[in-house]
């Protein structure tokens, strides 16, 4: 006879499905949240409850549009990451699929923790040509891109909770975050998470240097974003009413990150950064421009 609880969501995560928006196969995404429900674990090492991570993964992945499949699966895996003895339990209850991202993006965590200690020890090889061979290792080993999201959302979560750890492992988990996580986002295409994940990571590596930039553009943040908007709106006019047609306009606010690097390669002060705001223009011909 099943559990009686099995039939029954937390509180929290029946309040977080009551807010999804409309998604195919939202059956999927129940099982998860039952599934993580009944083997919730409040003893995390980032003071977050296994459900809570896991419904904080799914929001990132449904952010990125992803699948209900991969969404399920991020929701399951903090429980079955922290109770390798839960692995049986995800084959009988939840999707094939969603066992198989769930399994492949440990594998991916093993084979991480391993070949990381591996070239701690070993300092005779390059170290930038270790973390290139790990970064290739852990792309040949997620056979499902999915696995390689999974990942990246549960690094985001990591690092947004990472306040109260000690400070030798924020810096750990903030440079592996530099070294493999924030390249494997850009590799994907994935900009909104490359930038995330790099100014989180910034954060616990150079908290000095994220201060001084963080005060000098982040407080005129909102500002930054609403006047690239009203550009976008106004040179869409502008377009329009010249005659041009299926132009297409983005803008972006460049991150605190992307501001330091830039600093460091060019030597230049904060005061002499002049793109932090940057609008661009793509139309169809040669004679539109």
């Amino acid at each position: 006879m099943k559990d009686a609880r099995e039939l029954k969501l937390s509180p929290q995560a029946a309040q977080w499905m009551d807010h999804l928006d409309q998604i195919d196969h939202p059956e999927l995404i129940k099982n998860a949240c039952v599934f993580a429900s009944i083997y919730e674990d409040t003893n995390t090492p980032f003071s977050l409850s296994t459900l809570t991570q896991g419904l904080a993964m799914a929001d990132v992945l449904l952010s990125l549009q992803s699948d209900s499949r991969v969404i399920a699966a991020a929701i399951a895996y903090p429980a079955i990451f922290y109770n390798r003895s839960l692995t049986e339990k995800c084959d009988e209850r939840l999707d094939k699929t969603v066992c198989q991202l769930i399994m492949g993006a440990i594998q991916m965590d093993i084979i991480h923790s391993a070949r990381a200690d591996k070239n701690e020890q070993n300092t005779t090889t390059g170290q930038q040509n270790q973390i290139d061979n790990l970064r290739k290792m852990m792309l040949a080993i997620a056979n499902d891109v999915r696995t390689i999201l999974l990942k990246l959302s549960e690094r985001l979560i990591m690092l947004q909770h990472l306040g109260r750890s000690q400070k030798a492992l924020q810096q750990q988990i903030a440079q592996d975050t530099l070294d493999y996580y924030a390249p494997l986002a850009n590799r994907l295409g994935i900009g909104h998470l490359k930038w995330q994940l790099e100014d989180w990571a910034f954060r616990y590596l150079n908290p000095h240097e994220y201060q001084t930039i963080s005060k000098a553009f982040h407080i005129r943040q909102k500002d930054r974003v609403r006047f690239i908007h009203e550009m976008i709106h106004e040179l869409k006019q502008v377009l329009q009413k010249g005659g041009i047609k299926n132009a297409k306009v983005s803008g972006r606010i460049k991150h605190i990150y992307s501001i330091y690097k830039k600093i460091q390669r060019k030597k230049i002060a904060i005061e002499n950064i002049y793109d932090a705001n940057a609008v661009r223009i793509l139309v169809p011909t040669i004679t539109d421009c």
